[in-house]
């Protein structure tokens, strides 16, 4: 397993980038500590993952989730699915 990376033009990605990473959260808090490679590279960027931003993905993940499977129901391609996304909309 691996954390899937975010794709700016498919929203559905962040969903599945912060579900995966919240599966490897002590991965990720060991890395803080243990590699001061993992430290520099982040450094580069934002910084290492704050608990912050590890609360704001627990918070997100469930909305995120809920249009994914709709997402999912909506654009599947072996059946009609016109009338389903009145069901998850209203």
């Amino acid at each position: 397993a691996g954390v899937c990376l975010d794709v700016e033009t498919r929203w559905n990605s962040t969903y599945l980038m912060l579900e995966s990473a919240l599966k490897l959260k002590r991965g990720f808090d060991m890395l803080a500590v243990e590699d001061d490679k993992y430290i520099l590279e982040l450094g580069k960027l934002d910084g290492v993952p704050t608990q912050s931003d590890w609360d704001y993905a627990t918070a997100y993940t469930p909305i995120l989730k809920f249009f994914y499977d709709a997402t999912l129901k909506v654009s599947a391609t072996r059946f009609v699915t016109g009338n389903a996304y009145l069901k998850e909309i209203f």
